[in-house]
């Protein structure tokens, strides 16, 4: 490919970085189901400011009206101590309290379904919880994905008991925690298939239609999709519109959980394909789902996960993994990082900073096949106040297509502050920085020329944008 390697992108750790979007799953400890002190440092070293947390009623509560908080203050005091703020998924259920619970720990198990005494309990342990964590919590995110079967127990998802569970809980929290932000969560929001039954936009109106306007500060979705690029614009607006229309204005969105794995197990969820997933794989579709929400103007994405969650069967209300698909950045044997801990580091501090969308005129031309050209993304924004262009094949991830070359670009300056003056090219992959072949049409008119082509983003912005070294 065209242009001169000239050094790397320089990383920075997460108490060096002031603020970014780039978040990481720290989930299921309560159900213990992986070591934290073996991820902490590594975590620290990635730049990551944000990590999800859930708080288990059933590891905090296992006598009644005895609350043991001290498991969950290590994990908040550690990540302070990193540079990483913690957030709290608030749930699941308690079988001390509840009887016939499908799974030990009450996962997905809804103390508002259990009757009064149940709810009562729930409402206490709240208000403690609250409490307890006021001055080093200050983002509560309310139940795990209520919309669909695997965390709704023992009735089918209903948007409107959601809404009742999120109002009940969101309220004690602001009683106890002056100034907190209140976030509710469902998965599958970004498109709606027959299907998917409650998942979908359906869903989203019912839940919306419910929930007294006020409530939450944030809206977060979950993503899984296979390709990336199915959740498109078009559909997170639409989301956007049913919830405005409900009265829910000025709420921000969040990418509270997404993730591909680096293995699966066979015939792993609906989707059976012959392989079996690597890192490159899983590394690709991270880049590809954080510029696609930095497109959507999330404010955060949170990946899921911080490790591979093997040293114990996973359970959802239902269902039990003895090996889960490998989510995690580090192996869930070794703690070792794997590619995507790499790429995540290099997202922190590329996406750290101010950032703001924008839509400056943009213009690809690849003669050799305009099909590939009409199909490349792109997403563009500033950091800091300088213009940055992100761009990629949405090719099928398991598919591993070769980097393509002969890409063309001109990208018209006009009314564009601190436009480029001095072009480079970022591979988002390696983080390597490389001088672009360029002409300059009277300082409006940029045309970038033999630019590669890849399954993953690459990035054109001026060299004084980021630091080389």
């Amino acid at each position: 490919m065209a242009g001169k390697c000239i050094g790397k992108i320089k990383l920075h750790t997460s108490k060096e970085i002031e603020k970014t979007p780039v978040g990481i799953g720290f989930e299921c400890l309560d159900r213990e189901l992986f070591d934290p002190e073996r991820c902490y440092d590594l975590l620290g070293k990635t730049g990551i400011k944000w990590a999800r947390c859930q708080t288990g009623w059933n590891r905090c509560e296992k006598e009644k009206g005895v609350y043991t908080f001290e498991w969950l203050d290590s994990i908040v005091d550690n990540l302070l101590e990193r540079g990483v703020q913690p957030w709290f998924n608030v749930g699941f259920g308690n079988p001390i309290y509840m009887s016939d619970v499908p799974n030990p720990t009450g996962v997905g198990c809804v103390p508002t379904l259990y009757g009064e005494e149940v709810l009562n309990a729930w409402k206490n342990y709240i208000r403690e919880l609250a409490r307890h964590f006021k001055d080093r919590i200050q983002y509560f995110e309310i139940w795990n994905e209520a919309n669909t079967e695997h965390f709704w127990h023992p009735e089918f998802p209903n948007g409107k008991k959601y809404a009742e569970l999120v109002e009940i809980t969101g309220e004690i929290i602001r009683d106890e925690v002056p100034g907190c932000k209140i976030s509710a969560n469902l998965a599958g929001l970004l498109r709606s298939l027959p299907k998917e039954g409650p998942k979908g936009q359906e869903y989203v109106e019912e839940f919306a239609s419910s929930l007294k306007p006020g409530t939450i500060d944030i809206l977060a979705y979950h993503v899984y999709l296979w390709f990336p690029e199915a959740a498109s614009a078009k559909n997170f607006e639409y989301v956007k519109q049913i919830m405005r229309d409900y009265g829910h204005t000025n709420i921000e969105y969040w990418n509270g959980e997404c993730g591909h794995a680096s293995w699966y197990p066979e015939n792993y969820g609906q989707f059976k394909w012959k392989t079996q997933g690597n890192e490159h794989r899983q590394a690709v579709w991270q880049l590809r789902r954080f510029f696609l929400d930095r497109d959507f103007d999330a404010k955060l994405t949170s990946y899921f996960q911080m490790v591979d969650m093997w040293q114990k069967a996973y359970a959802t209300t239902s269902e039990v993994q003895k090996k889960p698909a490998g989510q995690g950045i580090l192996n869930g044997i070794t703690y070792t990082p794997k590619k995507s801990y790499e790429t995540i580091s290099r997202l922190a501090t590329m996406l750290s900073g101010d950032l703001k969308s924008t839509n400056y005129d943009i213009e690809p031309w690849y003669p050799d096949d305009p099909v590939e050209m009409a199909a490349l993304q792109i997403v563009q924004f500033t950091r800091n106040s300088m213009p940055t262009y992100t761009y990629w094949r949405p090719t099928f991830i398991e598919d591993e297509k070769p980097t393509l070359g002969g890409l063309v670009i001109k990208i018209n300056n006009r009314n564009v502050p601190n436009a480029i003056t001095d072009p480079v090219r970022v591979d988002l992959l390696t983080g390597e920085v490389f001088e672009i072949e360029a002409k300059n049409f009277k300082s409006n008119i940029w045309t970038f020329y033999g630019l590669p082509m890849a399954e993953y983003p690459m990035m054109i912005c001026d060299r004084r944008t980021y630091e080389i070294e």
